[in-house]
């Protein structure tokens, strides 16, 4: 089960059902590595982190999301519980409770602790998150930007240069036709047909037909494959197949150098991953 499966999604609504007091009270934890004697209470935070698009329910899409971890002491100071702090404890046995009846029954631990615990997140915890979070998306859409001007700079040139090239055409008195000029069929007669007549000329009929294939390559980031390989599939695969009748194929192509050549055992290996995924025997290899 994962974040997002329907099983778990069904199980935490099972659990918060039968147990949700439980929950609300709390437990007793001891974590044998802390020497101090003193109680410290144990909170946690769900954070996220949203943009401004929004998701197909309308809600707004979130980008980061963890939980986080704060310690609350009788004195009023709050730390950072770092990730996952319970990990290090276990349940307190009967002996130990006795002895502590105190200490857990004591009035701090029930006046204020939530507005204590929001404080030091919304002040500490949450702007942390939100730097890195930020610094991390503003470096990929930096790194987009660029590439979608490096695209469009690539398209102006492109159709800068043809239409100089057409316009130097159209100069010399070059002919420019859409599309080719329709033959009479053998043995049709035109209109004059008699001797010295010059047949006539039917002028290039303009082509409206729509483009019926695509074809394209592109080289992907290998530092993050599986999210690049779905940028794609998102943006192109998925908006060719928006046409009726479309019929895409995606063909996958690997290169590999190696300055000092693969050892065998590595050959081993890719040649039989290779066989068992189905790659092209007369195209797949090591040379």
């Amino acid at each position: 089960m994962a974040p997002g499966h329907a099983l778990l999604d069904a199980t935490v609504d099972v659990v918060l059902e039968r147990f949700q007091p439980l929950l609300q009270q709390g437990s007793v934890l001891v974590d044998d590595s802390d020497e101090s004697t003193a109680p410290r209470l144990l909170v946690y935070l769900e954070h996220a982190i949203r943009d401004g698009r929004t998701v197909h329910s309308g809600e707004p899409r979130v980008v980061s999301q963890r939980l986080q971890f704060v310690h609350l002491t009788e004195d009023g100071a709050a730390l950072d519980g770092g990730p996952a702090p319970y990990l290090d404890c276990r349940p307190i046995t009967q002996e130990e409770r006795l002895l502590v009846d105190d200490a857990i029954t004591a009035p701090w631990l029930s006046e204020g602790v939530e507005n204590r615990a929001l404080g030091y997140a919304i002040a500490t915890l949450v702007p942390e998150h939100l730097a890195e979070v930020k610094h991390r998306r503003l470096g990929e859409i930096d790194k987009v930007e660029r590439e979608v001007r490096a695209r469009l700079n690539r398209e102006i040139n492109h159709w800068d240069s043809r239409a100089a090239r057409l316009r130097e055409e159209e100069r010399a008195g070059k002919e420019q036709r859409v599309g080719p000029i329709p033959q009479p069929e053998p043995g049709a007669k035109t209109a004059d047909s008699g001797p010295g007549s010059v047949p006539p000329t039917s002028p290039a009929p303009t082509s409206n037909q729509q483009p019926r294939r695509f074809f394209g390559s592109v080289e992907v980031d290998m530092v993050r494959p599986v999210k690049a390989f779905e940028a794609i599939l998102s943006a192109v695969v998925t908006e060719l197949q928006r046409t009726k009748g479309a019929k895409v194929r995606i063909t996958l192509e690997i290169e590999a150098d190696a300055e000092e050549g693969f050892s065998e055992a590595d050959i081993g290996v890719v040649r039989d991953n290779a066989h068992q995924l189905k790659f092209k025997a007369e195209s797949t290899g090591f040379e």
